[in-house]
């Protein structure tokens, strides 16, 4: 697989953020299940998957099970690709402090099948 995830602007450590499902290299069709735990203010966090140029893909606003806890969550997020695609799924916090930087961010290189 191509690994075309952008520089990680936070990584997050497993304390924070980790995400069990996908895998790097892994092959997907949507809708793709994402898995994992993560310990986010009032349980709010994003997911977004972005090909190799950067371009938005699918953009989904989730929620863990509880938050301010390593707390699980599963998000299906929906994408539409005409081919098979290379993309790098984030899973990431907003920050509180100034409503935009990401932090905390997970993440996986994959290949989105039509």
């Amino acid at each position: 697989y191509v690994d075309v995830c952008a520089t990680n602007p936070d990584p997050a450590t497993p304390d924070i953020n980790t995400v069990t499902f996908p895998a790097p290299g892994d092959v997907l069709t949507s809708p793709v299940q994402i898995t994992g735990q993560i310990a986010v203010f009032e349980a709010q966090f994003n997911i977004t998957i972005y090909d190799a140029q950067g371009n938005v893909i699918a953009d989904e606003p989730a929620m863990s099970n509880e938050g301010q806890t390593l707390a699980p969550f599963s998000v299906s997020v929906p994408f539409t690709v005409t081919a098979p695609t290379a993309a790098c799924i984030w899973v990431y916090d907003i920050s509180n402090a100034d409503g935009v930087s990401l932090q905390d961010v997970v993440q996986i290189p994959v290949t989105l099948q039509p």
